[in-house]
């Protein structure tokens, strides 16, 4: 079972939790190490919390503050090993106003910096917590050495990410990436495949960037957008629930880029020099095991309408919509 496609109300449930912990007691200061680990049997996956060198302080009670000189999360299932390292972490707890508690944090993080605050409400019968965490300068190169979800990507990373479990929960923020690439990457790495333009399989960007936000209901993407030499892409993308996908993008691909593909060079020919880049529009939509391809109205394929017979056109479609199938399960 892919942890990227489960609820996260079933991410977080554990079958066993178990806290190990050792230290000794210094005047106001409290020094220890050890771990925490939480399991779950069916699926058979783990969340292990190793810290060392954890230094307690009380400035000011009812106040603490953390120094965490190495902790270390691993995340382990049948499929996959995520390990994420953070160093020199300092935290704050805020116990002083009686209405809700605050943990703010810093640490370096795979060549940049990520800060956060924590808040909960004091209230013995509904606990409402928000947490906004953010990246700056992430390197991706890095971090994928600690996760396999980023070993497509490569680029500086800057982000917010923001936490709320009331009304319901939902995880929402926004990602940038900088003068990165992407490699073998989804909807792209079959373009490049199916339309024999392999130059399309890496593409070096100046910019990507999308809001997401993540709840009961799915995942939806917004604002995605895409900047490079040869390929520009926007669009939106949904998830829901039930995995049905929904999405609208629009392609952008210049001249010198589809004269090198043999199955696109020929529209060229049909379509006025003026017009660069070409501009494609299309709908994806379906179960994700198995989505639908439409391609929409734009000037470019408008231009190709005058040339071209509409049944060729939907033949083409329908050679898409066929071909795209391997890249959909994936």
């Amino acid at each position: 079972m892919d942890p990227r496609y489960l609820p996260l109300k079933q991410l977080i449930q554990f079958q066993t939790a178990d806290l190990k912990i050792k230290g000794e007691i210094k005047e106001s200061f409290i020094f220890s190490r050890g771990h925490l680990l939480l399991s779950q049997k069916t699926p058979d996956y783990s969340l292990r919390i190793d810290f060392e060198n954890l230094n307690t302080l009380f400035p000011e009670y009812p106040n603490m503050r953390f120094q965490l000189q190495k902790g270390t999360a691993s995340w382990n299932s049948k499929k996959e090993h995520i390990q994420i390292v953070l160093n020199n972490l300092n935290a704050l707890f805020d116990a002083t106003n009686p209405d809700h508690n605050v943990l703010t944090f810093d640490t370096p993080f795979y060549d940049g910096e990520l800060k956060g605050i924590w808040k909960m409400n004091n209230h013995p019968l509904s606990k409402k917590i928000t947490s906004e965490i953010t990246l700056t300068d992430i390197n991706i190169d890095a971090l994928a050495q600690s996760s396999p979800y980023f070993s497509k990507i490569g680029g500086a990373l800057d982000g917010i990410i923001v936490f709320k479990n009331y009304p319901q929960w939902d995880i929402n923020g926004q990602i940038n990436l900088q003068n990165g690439n992407l490699n073998d990457f989804g909807f792209l790495n079959w373009f490049a495949k199916y339309f024999a333009l392999p130059s399309a399989q890496t593409i070096n960007f100046q910019k990507t960037a999308f809001h997401f936000l993540i709840n009961e209901k799915g995942l939806r993407m917004r604002n995605i957008a895409l900047t490079s030499d040869n390929i520009n892409l926007n669009g939106y993308f949904n998830l829901n629930e039930n995995n049905f996908v929904s999405s609208k993008f629009s392609l952008y691909l210049t001249r010198d880029l589809i004269k090198k593909s043999a199955r696109l060079k020929y529209m060229l020919k049909k379509i006025t020099k003026t017009i660069d880049p070409l501009q494609f529009n299309f709908r994806l939509s379906g179960r994700r095991e198995a989505l639908n391809f439409q391609w929409l109205t734009s000037d470019s394929k408008e231009r190709l309408m005058e040339k071209i017979p509409k049944f060729i056109l939907r033949k083409i479609e329908n050679s898409v919509e066929d071909s795209i199938g391997d890249v959909s399960v994936k």
